[in-house]
């Protein structure tokens, strides 16, 4: 026998008996794919089939179709993709060309009268494509009736009581040659960034006005209305731009403008305006991202939760575009969402940057109440380029980590931070960057608690003249950094005065008495 190899590192003998050889690699093939880890990499699935197809409002020249909601177990947004033939005398026509939505019904019009009609719908998640539905035989326009005129076009449409998530629409009245009943269809849709979106389902009336609830606040709206006398339409009279909704009471504005920098293979920098938030509370901010893959929009993801007006994210895939949407968030009531569609490409992947390593070891030094030097080992680039630092503190308080503090960048591998709370247990994180990508974050937890400022006290021998301005060398170890010098005629009185701040070094700390005859005592903190 021959050993034969296999790509999976296997080893399997060939028989010298006819036709055992085939039997037994066949076999092997089968063993291999059983084994753990020989799977293939997971494929997307296919959406399932669209639910029963249903018509309505059939026309000479037009019907509406609408069907059941597919599912995709991936999560995938889906569109839907829809086909009508025709039936000559038992005998099914081609198919026509789709048309896609991302809705569960349309109207489809430019239809033969006095015609039998087959239905087909496909669901597509912009990867995989179900097996279409067919409702065959399913049904048949009007003939036509040459006494029918269609309705005139509606007049001007006017929007009033707009709300946070609604508003009254109301048209001028058409009217019908024949005198038949008039009834509405109207129909909103929202434009986001200057782009429209898909209509709404339309909602229908007799009446020359409605009241469209369920809106989202601080979104822009457009309009269209047209007319049915029940066998034909008028054209859509549309009003573009018609209202924006008002910020719903209590919540924060709409975050402004989103841009986006610093974009690399795997990572990019997110910015936007501010929002703002009722009086006395903190506004933070939730971000969200997508994909677009071949044009199609894919599900949004969470990106991050920030109080600062922008937010790095990384983890992305080279050469994809992405969209963005920020919402801001106060008191647990959440703006409307600010949407920036194709808002980057990530870099390719012969384009792809590497960043810098992970910074070296935190090491903290010159401790005070309120100041602290941080120290770590730097971070080499494979390409060579330049690094600089971005360093955060954040605060536990009992146990519970507080926000990042808004980030202090450097090109040094050390930096004093001020404005620190005494008595207060901090955390370090700091991260590299070569302006194209970062790194992962170095993260130093419960990293130095600042210390409870000292209070020095001491005596003054003698009377001080008026006049004079004797110097009191005060040695205060363990400690530097800023301080007030106090004085009091005794040390029983509740009333120190303030006489300035001094400049300590923990070692020769010196700081002029002021001339005061009643000073006594003296205390620096």
């Amino acid at each position: 026998m021959n050993p034969l190899k296999t790509d999976r590192g296997a080893v399997f003998f060939r028989l010298t008996a006819s036709g055992h050889y085939l039997g037994l690699l066949t076999l092997a093939w089968l063993v291999l794919l059983a084994l753990p880890g020989a799977s293939l990499a997971q494929e997307n699935h296919a959406p399932g089939m669209p639910g029963p197809i249903q018509v309505a409002e059939v026309t000479a020249h037009s019907a509406r179709i609408s069907w059941g909601a597919a599912t995709d177990i991936d999560g995938d947004v889906i569109a839907y993709w829809v086909s009508v033939r025709t039936r000559i005398e038992g005998i099914a026509q081609p198919w026509s060309a789709a048309r896609n939505t991302h809705a569960t019904s349309l109207i489809w019009d430019g239809l033969l009268a006095g015609t039998l009609y087959e239905v087909r719908v496909s669901a597509s998640d912009g990867k995989a494509t179900s097996d279409g539905r067919i409702k065959e035989q399913a049904f048949i326009t009007l003939h036509e009736i040459a006494a029918n005129n269609p309705p005139s076009l509606p007049s001007a449409i006017e929007i009033a009581q707009v709300t946070a998530h609604g508003a009254r629409l109301s048209w001028g009245a058409a009217t019908d040659h024949d005198g038949d009943a008039i009834a509405y269809l109207v129909s909103l849709r929202k434009r986001v960034e200057g782009v429209a979106q898909d209509w709404l389902p339309a909602r229908d009336t007799h009446a020359v006005s409605l009241v469209w609830d369920g809106l989202e606040p601080e979104t822009l709206y457009e309009v269209r209305v047209r007319a049915s006398d029940g066998k034909s339409f008028s054209n859509w009279l549309i009003k573009e731009a018609a209202f924006q909704t008002l910020t719903e009471t209590g919540t924060p504005t709409k975050p402004g403008e989103i841009t986006v920098d610093g974009v690399a293979a795997r990572s990019a920098r997110i910015a936007w305006v501010p929002s703002t938030g009722p009086a006395g509370v903190k506004v933070s901010y939730e971000i969200q991202l997508r994909q677009r893959l071949g044009g199609v929009a894919q599900a949004w993801h969470g990106a991050g939760e920030t109080t600062n007006a922008w937010l790095a994210v990384d983890g992305l895939t080279p050469g994809t575009v992405y969209e963005v949407q920020v919402r801001a968030w106060a008191a647990a009531v959440a703006s409307a969402w600010t949407v920036k569609e194709n808002a980057f490409t990530t870099l390719a992947g012969a384009e792809v940057n590497h960043p810098p390593s992970l910074p070296g070891a935190i090491e903290i030094s010159k401790l005070t109440p309120r100041s602290v030097q941080i120290a770590w080992g730097p971070s080499p680039d494979p390409e060579g380029d330049q690094v600089t630092y971005s360093v955060s503190l954040r605060k536990r308080i009992e146990g519970v980590a507080q926000s990042w503090l808004p980030a202090h960048g450097t090109r040094g591998t050390s930096l004093s931070w001020d404005g620190l709370s005494p008595n207060t247990l901090y955390e370090i994180r700091i991260r590299a960057s070569d302006g194209k990508s970062f790194s992962d974050w170095r993260v130093k937890e419960n990293a130095f608690r600042t210390p409870v400022p000292e209070t020095l006290i001491g005596s003054v021998e003698g009377s001080i003249q008026p006049g004079s301005t004797p110097n009191i060398v005060l040695a205060w170890p363990n400690a530097s950094g800023a301080g007030v010098l106090e004085a009091t005629d005794s040390l029983l009185s509740p009333n120190w005065t303030r006489c300035q701040e001094v400049e300590t070094d923990g070692t020769l700390n010196q700081a002029t008495i002021p001339t005061t005859a009643t000073v006594k005592f003296f205390r620096v903190r």
